[in-house]
């Protein structure tokens, strides 16, 4: 009988920057849900609802999208690398916080 052996590696903080990428990028979409319905609901349809993030106002959908996915994205890895320096510092607090 083979004797199974995990190793327990600790995660980088490249790791916990992709986590918070990926997370990001999830919560980004969740909440362009919920404002894709919330346009809906006033009247508007959906690539126009879209077209409001565009940064340079020329109303297209496609940059308006891409500009929350990545704002999004930068925030979830800004999140993860904050709370993975909470939890270097003091894990007790890290617990409460989350």
């Amino acid at each position: 009988m083979e004797k199974s052996r995990f190793v327990l590696m600790e995660k980088t903080t490249g790791d916990t920057a992709v986590d918070g990428l990926i997370a990001g990028l999830v919560a980004g979409l969740t909440m362009g849900l919920f404002l894709a319905l919330g346009g809906l609901l006033n009247g508007r349809q959906l690539l126009e609802t879209l077209s409001f993030f565009d940064p340079a106002r020329a109303g297209s959908w496609l940059p308006g999208l891409l500009a929350h996915l990545a704002v999004s994205s930068i925030y979830g890895v800004i999140f993860a690398l904050l709370l993975r320096v909470l939890a270097w510092i003091r894990p007790s607090l890290l617990a409460q916080v989350w």
